[in-house]
């Protein structure tokens, strides 16, 4: 006979399996194809990079902000992740400097280039 500790330890271990495989299997927007849209940002300037805008060529406006409060220091870098399930490869990016310096780039092959720089 199983005791009843032995009994509740099993069911919270059954339970945190079932919650950790159903959170891997949770459906993110990914493109059907095989590129990696994963990006490297670097910022090769003197000045902190405050906010990156990174969107596909063909919609209207920047989108969001994607550092979400944070910043990259001049010679830093921080991988994102493009892929917003559109299956385009063609994105736009744009950096805005704490010094108020903006650079902009409206054609960017996320399919093809693993890194961006900021000079």
């Amino acid at each position: 006979m199983i005791s009843r500790s032995r009994l509740s330890n099993w069911k919270i271990f059954a339970f945190g399996a079932f919650a950790l495989s159903a959170t891997l299997f949770v459906a993110l927007p990914s493109s059907a194809d095989s590129y990696n849209r994963h990006v490297n940002i670097f910022n090769n300037t003197q000045s902190t990079l405050v906010q990156f805008y990174g969107v596909s060529s063909s919609r209207g406006g920047w989108g969001n902000e994607r550092l979400r409060g944070s910043a990259i220091a001049p010679g830093g870098s921080l991988n994102l992740n493009f892929d917003d399930g559109s299956g385009q490869c063609s994105f736009k990016f744009k950096a805005v400097f704490a010094n108020g310096t903006e650079k902009t780039n409206r054609s960017v092959d996320v399919c093809q280039s693993s890194s961006y720089r900021f000079r």
